[in-house]
C-alpha cells in the first residue's frame, strides 16, 4: 500500500474512531430556549390543575464562558407559575458556597421554613412560605458542578406543601437527567 494512502486510511479511522467516541456536550444546545420543551409537565398540570405553557426562557445567564444556565418558567390557566432554572460551572465549590449563601439569606428571614433536601442525586434545602399575595415553595439543590431550583408560586392556598415538594422533586429530577453531564 503506498504511504500516502495508508496515512489517509490511518487518519479515517483515527477520526472515525474519535467521533465515537466522542461524548463532549454541547453546551451552546443543551443550555438553549428550546431545551425548555423537553421537561414533561404532567406533575405540574396536575397540581396545578390545567394544562401549562411555557411563559419565558432564558438561556446562557451567566457571561462567563465556563458557566451556563437555563431558566424555564410556565403557567397554567390557574396562574400557578413553575420556574426550573439549571446552571452549572466548572468548580464545584462555586455552586456549595453559592447554595449555602442562599440558604442563609432565606434561614435569616424565615427560619422555620427552611428544610434539609437530599434524594440521592441532589442536596440542598426547600423553601415554604406564603404572603398575603402568594404562596411559595422553592426547592434549591446541587449535584457537584449542577445546581437546580425548581419554584412553584400560587395564589394562597393554591397547593400544599407536600404536593409541591413532589412536584419540584420530580421536575428537579428531570433536569438532572437532562444534565447529567455537567454534573
Amino acid at each position: 500500500m503506498p504511504a500516502g494512502l495508508a496515512l489517509a486510511v490511518l487518519a479515517a479511522v483515527y477520526l472515525f474512531i474519535n467521533l465515537i467516541l466522542d461524548d463532549t456536550s454541547d453546551a451552546e444546545a443543551d443550555f438553549a430556549t428550546a431545551t425548555c420543551a423537553d421537561f414533561d409537565l404532567a406533575s405540574f398540570a396536575a397540581l396545578s390543575g390545567g394544562a401549562a405553557e411555557r411563559s419565558t426562557a432564558n438561556a446562557d445567564l451567566y457571561p462567563d464562558p465556563d458557566m451556563h444556565g437555563l431558566s424555564c418558567q410556565y403557567t397554567s390557566g390557574s396562574g400557578m407559575t413553575l420556574t426550573i432554572t439549571a446552571a452549572t460551572d466548572t468548580s464545584e465549590a462555586y455552586w456549595a458556597s453559592s447554595l449555602e449563601m442562599t440558604r442563609q439569606a432565606w434561614e435569616t428571614e424565615f427560619p422555620n421554613a427552611i428544610k434539609d433536601f437530599d434524594n440521592g442525586d441532589f442536596v440542598g434545602f426547600t423553601f415554604s412560605g406564603a404572603t398575603e399575595s402568594k404562596q411559595l415553595f422553592d426547592l434549591h439543590a446541587a449535584a457537584d458542578r449542577l445546581v437546580v431550583s425548581v419554584v412553584l408560586e400560587a395564589e394562597p392556598g393554591g397547593f400544599e406543601t407536600d404536593d409541591a415538594l413532589v412536584v419540584a422533586e420530580t421536575m428537579g429530577g428531570q433536569v438532572f437527567e437532562r444534565f447529567k453531564e455537567y454534573v
